[in-house]
C-alpha cells in the first residue's frame, strides 16, 4: 500500500499527545496492540487454523441467507456486515479486525497489558475507501 495509508507519530510522553492533529483523528481510524512487534492480524488468525474459519464464515452466511428475505437485495450487502459485525461482537471467530474511531480508545487497549512497547495503528480510512472502490 502506498505511503499515504499509513503514519507512524512516535509518542514518548503524555505532552506530545499533540502530535495528533483534528485532521489525523477524523481522516483515520486506530488499532491498539499491547506489543509492538505483532502484525496486523485478527485474533482468530494467530489461534485458530484457516479452514475452520472459512467453515465458520460459510456457516454464518447460510444463516444469514435463511434469516433475510432475498427480495430485499439492495439492501443486503449492508445487512449482512452489520448481522456479520454482531455475531463477531459476540465473540464468533470471524476474520474481523477491530479499529475505533477514537485515538483514545486505540491507546487503551495498547497501554492496558502493561508493555513499554506497545502501539497504535493508524489507517486512514479517506484512502481506503478509494481504493476499495476501485476494486470494485
Amino acid at each position: 500500500m502506498p505511503s499515504e495509508h499509513f503514519i507512524e507519530i512516535t509518542l514518548n510522553d503524555w505532552k506530545d499527545i499533540h502530535k495528533l492533529t483534528p485532521a489525523i483523528a477524523e481522516q483515520f481510524v486506530f488499532r491498539g496492540q499491547s506489543f509492538e512487534t505483532w502484525d496486523l492480524k485478527t485474533k482468530q488468525r494467530r489461534y485458530f487454523d484457516l479452514n475452520d474459519a472459512i467453515e465458520q464464515e460459510a456457516i454464518l452466511l447460510s444463516d444469514f441467507d435463511r434469516i433475510y428475505p432475498k427480495i430485499l437485495s439492495n439492501t443486503r450487502c449492508a445487512a449482512f456486515l452489520e448481522y456479520a459485525l454482531q455475531k463477531h461482537y459476540a465473540g464468533e471467530n470471524l476474520r474481523f479486525l477491530d479499529f475505533t474511531n477514537s485515538f483514545l480508545i486505540a491507546l487503551y487497549f495498547a497501554l492496558k497489558e502493561g508493555n513499554n512497547n506497545s502501539s497504535v495503528y493508524a489507517l486512514n480510512i479517506t484512502h481506503l475507501y478509494s481504493d476499495a472502490l476501485d476494486l470494485l
